[in-house]
């Protein structure tokens, strides 16, 4: 999604990452940015649909240009969408008005961090070792400027979950380095699981 005349586009995202899909696997969900609404196809039985939608504001000055590019061999059998556009009586946005912004990464595979223990058949809460400063965290966001961290979608596919044994993902700790922060951070969680509002 392209604003005015920028080079670069300010939302260059995976379509289904965009609508918190994650691993193309489609639920029903409901939030205020986003929601989702999935179920058989109509007619003869076949793969599973989706309604997705956004509400994320997209304000621009002049133009905004919404791209959808395929990469896959696979036929698109069905795409419908709809944009609607609210206009205002003014001349400009104003210069503080926030814009949406996204983007996708990926690691894969993820940098294994691993520390020596003597704990066999560790539990969640056994896990070896201490992040002291938070170099070799997987970094979700790394930005400049004013703004608003709205969102975060994190999928993660544990490949080799058979020939490990520590499988769980859900004690990573969140943590927010703010305006160069080093070691402690501002906010520090208690690991993925509460972040995500699964404990």
């Amino acid at each position: 999604m392209y604003r005015d005349n920028e080079e670069n586009p300010s939302v260059r995202v995976l379509l289904e990452d965009f609508f918190w899909i994650g691993h193309g696997v489609s639920k029903h969900f409901v939030s205020l940015p986003i929601n989702m609404v999935s179920g058989e196809k109509r007619g003869p039985k076949g793969p599973f649909a989706a309604a997705m939608n956004s509400y994320f504001p997209m304000p621009f000055n002049e133009r905004a240009v919404i791209k959808i590019i395929t990469e896959s061999e696979e036929e698109i059998k069905n795409l419908f969408y709809y944009i609607d556009e609210q206009y205002e009586d003014t001349d400009s946005l104003p210069a503080d008005m926030g814009t949406c912004h996204a983007s996708w990464n990926r690691e894969n595979p993820t940098q294994k961090v691993e520390y020596e223990t003597d704990v066999k058949d560790p539990a969640p809460w056994d896990l070896p070792g201490k992040n002291l400063d938070g170099l070799e965290n997987y970094v979700i966001l790394d930005a400049e400027g004013k703004g608003h961290f709205v969102d975060c979608v994190l999928n993660i596919d544990n490949f080799n979950a058979s020939n490990q044994e520590y499988t769980w993902p859900g004690e990573g700790d969140d943590m927010f380095f703010i305006d160069g922060e080093v070691w402690p951070s501002s906010l520090h969680g208690t690991g993925t699981e509460d972040y995500f509002n699964a404990a």
